[in-house]
């Protein structure tokens, strides 16, 4: 038993983790048969483009990185974790562990405005499909329906027992399904 005990602490200690970043591509690894690029600085947590493809957004556990979707040059980093953009991708809104939701120039990268979510844990944002109104997950099951203009807050739905990490607008925009860890989904009446 100690020297499996001993084994996972030299292994752990000498174990070193690999970023797409640090890898030299010329020198050690090369792109597989038919990949255009390698893209991720830290560990890749989502990825979106924007709806005219032109960007590409990757969250990763050190940023938000903008990403121009024809060279896959990075444009801009934003300092946040999660990402969705606008139907019209003028706009891309962040959020991190705190209350806030953060909206972005997607072509300038300035911050336009910060949204106030009224509580901790926002982990899920989803624009409606007019852009008007931002959809919020909570961690602790509550799903908001936000005005994008105002900041306020237009409707609070509950039910979900656990972290609702998923949220879709149906296309005209009349309904609102979440989703929870626990793998129920909830079709909610957006007013």
């Amino acid at each position: 038993m100690k020297n499996i005990i001993r084994t996972l602490i030299i292994s752990t200690l000498f174990t070193t983790t690999l970023f797409a970043q640090d890898i030299d591509i010329h020198e050690s690894v090369r792109l597989p048969k038919g990949a255009a690029a390698r893209l991720g600085n830290g560990h890749i947590y989502a990825m979106q483009y924007t709806e005219d493809g032109t960007r590409l957004a990757i969250a990763t556990s050190i940023g938000v990185w903008l990403n121009d979707a024809t060279n896959f040059k990075k444009d801009n980093k934003l300092h946040l974790m999660n990402v969705v953009f606008s139907p019209d991708s003028k706009l891309i809104a962040v959020v991190d562990n705190s209350a806030s939701i953060r909206l972005w120039d997607v072509k300038t990268a300035e911050l336009m405005r910060t949204i106030d979510a009224k509580s901790f844990g926002v982990v899920a944002v989803a624009f409606s499909p007019n852009g008007k109104v931002l959809a919020v997950g909570k961690q602790y099951g509550e799903v908001q329906l936000i005005d994008v203009e105002t900041g306020n807050l237009l409707q609070q739905f509950t039910g979900h027992l656990k972290m609702v990490t998923r949220l879709a607008f149906t296309p005209d925009g009349s309904k609102l399904v979440s989703q929870c860890n626990g793998g129920i989904l909830y079709v909610w009446t957006a007013k």
